[in-house]
C-alpha cells in the first residue's frame, strides 16, 4: 500500500501485479487500496474482465469512510476499462462521476480522473478539445508526481504540433519528452516508441535520412524490450 502509487507512476506494471498477485485475496478485502493499484496492471496486460471483480471489493470495503474515500478510483478505472474498449460514452459517463466523488486537495485522484478525461477526448478524435484537456491536466499530474501520465500528455502535445505543421516546434517537443523519461520512467519503452517514431517522421520529411534512421534505431530497440 506504501509503495504502490510509486511503482505505478514509474511504470512498473509487471513487479506491482506480481506482488499483489502473490498476496492472498482474502488480505486484498481487509487492504482495497491494493485492488485499486492491481487493476491498472490488469489493463495493461489485458485481462479486462478481471477488474470488475476488485472494484467491487473497494465498493464493499469498512468502514464507509475508507470506501468514501476510494470511490473516485472506482469510476476512474472503470472509466480506464471502456476506454480500452472502445465505448466512448460509458468512459465519459463514468469520468463524470470520478470527478463528482473526488475527495477535496487529492492532486493523484484528480490527475487519474484527467487522464481518463484526456483518453475520451483522444477516443473521439477532436485535436483542439484533447490539446485543451491536456493543457488542463498536466499541472495535475505534476503536482501528483504521475510521471507516466505526464510523458504522454507531452507526447500528444507534441504529436499535435507536428500534425498541425510545426514540426519544429513538434521535433522540440518529442526531444524534451524523450529528456523527461530518461529522468524519470528510464525502464518503460513506452515513452521512448512513439517520441523517437514521430522524430524519425519529421527527419525523413526534412530529407535527413541519417537522423531519421538513428530514431527509427532507438524505436526498435525500445520496441523489443
Amino acid at each position: 500500500e506504501q509503495i504502490g502509487y510509486k511503482l505505478l507512476t514509474g511504470g512498473r506494471f509487471e513487479r506491482l501485479k506480481n506482488w499483489i498477485e502473490s498476496i492472498p485475496n482474502f488480505a486484498l478485502k481487509t487492504h482495497p487500496m491494493l485492488c485499486y493499484w492491481y487493476v491498472p496492471t490488469l489493463l495493461y496486460k489485458d485481462e479486462l474482465d478481471k477488474a470488475e471483480k476488485y472494484l467491487q471489493i473497494i465498493e464493499t470495503a469498512e468502514p464507509e469512510e475508507l470506501r468514501r474515500s476510494l470511490i473516485a478510483e472506482v469510476w476512474t478505472s472503470r472509466s480506464l476499462v471502456e476506454i480500452v474498449c472502445g465505448n466512448v460514452d460509458k468512459a465519459e459517463e463514468f469520468s463524470q462521476k470520478a470527478f463528482d466523488s473526488l475527495l477535496p486537495d487529492n492532486d493523484k485522484q484528480r490527475a487519474a480522473a484527467f487522464h481518463t478525461k484526456v483518453c475520451c477526448a483522444r477516443l473521439k478524435g477532436d485535436m483542439k478539445i484533447t490539446e485543451q484537456v491536456v493543457i488542463e491536466a498536466l499541472p495535475f499530474y505534476q503536482r501528483a508526481e504521475h510521471f507516466l501520465f505526464e510523458t504522454w500528455g507531452k507526447t500528444y502535445l507534441a504529436f499535435s504540433r507536428a500534425m498541425q505543421g510545426h514540426l519544429g516546434e513538434g521535433a522540440i517537443a518529442l526531444q524534451n519528452v524523450i529528456q523527461y523519461a530518461q529522468e524519470h520512467i528510464p525502464n518503460r519503452p513506452e515513452p521512448f516508441i512513439y517520441p523517437h517514431s514521430a522524430l524519425c517522421d519529421i527527419n525523413y520529411e526534412w530529407n535527413n535520412i541519417e537522423v531519421a534512421k538513428t530514431h527509427l534505431d532507438e524505436a526498435l530497440t525500445h520496441i523489443q524490450q
